[in-house]
């Protein structure tokens, strides 16, 4: 009997142990049909996200076709179909214009551009973020946020990694594009926030590029470093109903000590380059510190601009710099050829970043390229053809500047190899509170530019009301004859003869406010009004 007992205990500890084996076991292995991951070579794994059944199936049957849709809920799989999907199992971008030999495209789908919607906010928070599509191919998708957001996305470039964003060119020169996005061309975004984003270049990038060590150590030369909140270069790209916020920290930031031909060395709040780009309903508001580099362009939408329309958009800024730069500055653009500004209300407040400030005592002349230059709306304006018209409507400029530097109501210079109008301005306001060394009404220099500055009919009679107005108070100055100068100048200046500029329409007189005991010991040195009149306001 004890005999049996012993043989029955010792099968139920049998059996035991073979049953916890098998719990184990389906424990551990998981479900095979579970996640159905489809993801690139090196591509993070939607696994590591929401471990959720809903999102780790949600994109089995999608294509990333209009009608299906990639659907991103994290940051893990934004890097995975976003990001993965235009890479190759080697890791690297794939070219999707590349074709065989009978010309058929070999990504067709791809070259179409994959399309996607967020379901809620991806938020990067921790993440080590590089800037995506910087290695030469753009992104030319589709995303709908769905009023969602991206947020939350940091970028560090430094002297280590600046190979992550350097690509050389056709013209054995590196550029490196700078931005949640290195580059985006034929790209649709829409509905959208891309929010606190921030963006900071070590002073040690500029100092390795300078000193030509950099191309030493590549064997060719940085050509330009373009950085913008969402992309740093944008060619044929429509926004609708994006709202953009973040920080720039631009560094030491500079490649070129004076010209702006061999490449875009640009900063903007949005885009560092914007190329043929449509954007619409957009908010913008930027922190942009650019107090350390060189010769470079800022604006609050873009660095550079090109046949770019900007419609119904808030622009708000908040520019921190240094005089001792030569640093060219606009309320939207910084350069632009053959724009149109529409509906845009504009805020820019910019200020210097150091107490010490320029000493005018005794100073008969200043070297403009030494100081910072600020516009509302465009600081450099160009046309190269009567073809290339830039149209300013129905806009605002509402401008807070302190600098040592020179202002300008809407555009700090414009510069035209044409002979017929090539900048339109209707129903726009200029309404500014500057303290700098020179103010200008609306522009500083005008060469070869006919400009259209349209009336607004106030009343049956057809009496015309002028349309563009600045007000403001200005920085006096020391003049040798013991009298305080005021340097404010004129609604326009340095106007040569030779330049055939020509007005259509009016200018409003410049408003400067200032105290009564300044004003009864004032000298208006330079002064000009079209009609008549010191154009002072005396409180």
């Amino acid at each position: 009997m004890k005999r049996r007992n012993l043989f029955l205990s010792i099968i139920c500890s049998i059996l035991m142990a073979v049953a916890l084996v098998t719990f184990t076991v389906i424990s551990v292995v998981p479900n095979k049909n579970a996640g159905n991951n489809k993801n690139n070579a090196g591509q993070v794994s939607d696994t590591d996200g929401p471990k959720d059944d809903e999102n780790l199936t949600i994109n089995d049957d999608r294509d990333g076709s209009a009608e299906k849709p990639y659907i991103i809920y994290s940051a893990e799989s934004f890097m995975t179909y976003v990001v993965g999907k235009y890479k190759g199992e080697d890791g690297n971008y794939i070219d999707y214009t590349a074709t065989n030999e009978n010309g058929e495209l070999l990504y067709p789908e791809l070259n179409k551009g994959l399309n996607y919607e967020l379901k809620n906010d991806i938020d990067f928070a921790g993440s080590n973020f590089v800037t995506i599509f910087n290695e030469g191919i753009a992104f030319n998708g589709y995303i709908d946020g769905k009023g969602f957001a991206l947020k939350n996305i940091s970028i560090e470039l430094s002297k280590e990694n600046l190979d992550l964003y350097a690509k050389l060119g056709n013209d054995n020169r590196f550029s490196a594009y700078v931005g949640v996005f290195g580059k985006l061309d034929g790209a649709q975004i829409v509905n959208i926030k891309i929010a606190d984003i921030k963006i900071a270049v070590a002073d040690e990038v500029y100092a390795y590029v300078t000193s030509g060590e950099y191309a030493t150590d590549k064997g060719a030369a940085m050509k330009e470093i373009t950085i913008g909140t969402l992309a740093g270069v944008a060619y044929n790209t429509k926004l609708d109903e994006v709202v953009v916020s973040g920080t720039v920290d631009a560094g030491a930031y500079s490649v070129y000590a004076s010209d702006f031909v061999q490449g875009f060395n640009a900063v903007g709040g949005v885009f560092g380059v914007a190329d043929t780009c449509e954007l619409t309903n957009i908010s913008v508001e930027n922190k942009l510190v650019v107090d350390n580099g060189k010769k470079f362009f800022v604006g609050g939408v873009a660095g550079y601009a090109y046949e770019t329309k900007l419609a119904n958009a808030t622009v708000k800024s908040n520019i921190l710099a240094n005089y001792e730069q030569g640093l060219y500055i606009g309320g939207v653009y910084g350069y632009a050829l053959a724009v149109n500004i529409d509906e845009t209300q504009v805020a820019l407040d910019v200020n210097e970043t150091t107490i010490e400030r320029f000493n005018t005592n005794g100073v008969k002349t200043v070297d403009d390229l030494k100081f910072i230059w600020v516009a509302g709306f465009v600081n450099r304006l160009v046309a190269e053809t009567s073809e290339d018209i830039t149209t300013i409507s129905n806009s605002k400029v509402v401008a807070n500047v302190d600098i040592d530097g020179m202002y300008a109501g809407a555009v700090m210079d414009v510069y035209a190899n044409a002979s017929t109008t090539i900048l339109n301005v209707k129903d726009v306001i200029l309404d500014s509170n500057v303290v700098v060394l020179k103010a200008y009404g609306f522009a500083r220099t005008l060469v070869n530019a006919n400009i259209d500055m349209a009336k607004t009919e106030i009343d049956e009679v057809n009496e015309l009301e002028f349309n563009i107005r600045l007000t403001g108070e200005v920085k006096l100055v020391k003049s040798d004859s013991g009298k305080d100068k005021l340097i404010v100048a004129k609604m326009f200046s340095n106007i040569g003869k030779d330049s055939k500029v020509s007005f259509v329409g009016g200018i409003a007189s410049v408003k400067t406010v200032c105290s009564k005991a300044i004003y009864s010991n004032l000298e208006l040195a330079d002064y000009t009004l079209p009609f008549g009149g010191t154009g002072v306001k005396v409180i």
